[in-house]
């Protein structure tokens, strides 16, 4: 409600003021345009992962996505995907780029974030109402839930190209169909690297 990435310590008894360790949102005085501000609003993912910055974290919200800085909370590459897109799921990849599943835009991009800190080049593969994406190191992909041809999935993307020019295509061999219909979600088993979680409607 309050338009703001919050940090809670999980051993607290109670989450309330004092178990919040850290709040975040995009603000001028972290580097953000007035207009990127405007932009934020009702996240709806984040990923903490360690990148050629150091410790960031890559998030959606309203029609931004981002990436800032872990230490600071400073903007380290923002970009106003505009009106209707619906980020919904986001990554940061190894190498600096961000991965970014729009569920209003019916695709998946992989933007060159690792260039420059507006950099707008990307590598786009369409999927029908993508809601997240993961990036899976055992496989070397990135795994999205969306549909195709009317039926949930889980889809994985492989990463071609450069840094700076990026490609990305399905390997069909790995793609799972879900039980049920409407996917959600997908992140790691904590432990065990050959299984996955996915939640559906």
């Amino acid at each position: 409600t309050g338009d703001k990435i919050n940090v809670y310590d999980i051993y607290a008894q109670y989450w309330l003021t004092p178990a919040r360790k850290m709040s975040w949102s995009p603000t001028v005085a972290r580097s953000y345009s007035t207009a990127e501000v405007a932009a934020w609003g009702d996240p709806r993912d984040v990923r903490i992962r360690q990148s050629p910055w150091g410790g960031a974290w890559a998030a959606v919200g309203g029609n931004l996505a981002t990436i800032t800085i872990q230490s600071t909370g400073h903007r380290r590459w923002a970009l106003d995907l505009g009106a209707g897109t619906i980020p919904d799921g986001v990554e940061l990849l190894p190498d600096g780029n961000i991965v970014v599943a729009a569920k209003g835009g019916n695709w998946v991009r992989v933007y060159n974030s690792s260039q420059g800190t507006s950099s707008t080049g990307y590598a786009q593969y369409n999927i029908t109402a993508p809601t997240a994406v993961l990036w899976d190191p055992v496989n070397n992909v990135i795994r999205v839930t969306g549909s195709i041809n009317g039926t949930a999935v889980l889809a994985a993307l492989t990463v071609g190209g450069t840094s700076a020019a990026p490609a990305l295509t399905e390997d069909v061999s790995l793609r799972s169909t879900l039980p049920t219909a409407g996917a959600q979600d997908v992140t790691d088993f904590a432990g065990d690297p050959n299984k996955l979680w996915v939640c559906t409607n």
